[in-house]
């Protein structure tokens, strides 16, 4: 994560001053001026730990930027529904359950069928545990790095 933020820093420190460069050829133009288009030596590409869409970016290019400022928000809508999902197939799984355990007490139901209505609960929970550890690692929103 701090990784990510670092590169992410490094590439707006790049472009502004590729942009602040540009704006004081464009800006003063001599007569007898030579026009010159400035290219990083390299680049860098970003990639997200998850998937998600960028709902705003919180400056421009060339601009800077202060400590804890916002600098991306994402749209982590698809990652709460998956997790609210998984959390009502996990209650249902849960229900199953409990009437298979009271079908049993009243020789209704077998062994096999409570045993796989405990399987279902169990892999319920484990998909909730899923999400919302992937919740955990993803972010919403993207702070520009302390001071070091």
């Amino acid at each position: 994560m701090r990784r990510l933020l670092c590169w992410f820093a490094a590439l707006l420190f790049a472009q502004a001053a590729v942009a602040q460069s540009a704006a004081i050829a464009i800006a003063s133009p001599a007569s007898s001026g030579i026009r010159v288009l400035l290219a990083p030596e390299t680049e860098t590409t970003l990639v997200s730990p998850f998937a998600g869409r960028v709902r705003s970016v919180g400056l421009s290019l060339g601009q800077s930027f202060g400590r804890g400022k916002v600098l991306v928000a994402f749209d982590c809508d698809e990652q709460s529904a998956r997790l609210q999902m998984a959390e009502a197939e996990w209650a249902s799984a849960r229900e199953s359950h409990d009437a298979k355990l009271r079908l049993q007490g009243l020789q209704q139901a077998g062994e096999v069928e409570v045993s796989l209505a405990a399987s279902a609960a169990e892999r319920g929970k484990a998909q909730v545990a899923l999400y919302r550890a992937q919740m955990a690692q993803s972010f919403e929103l993207v702070y520009a790095p302390d001071a070091a």
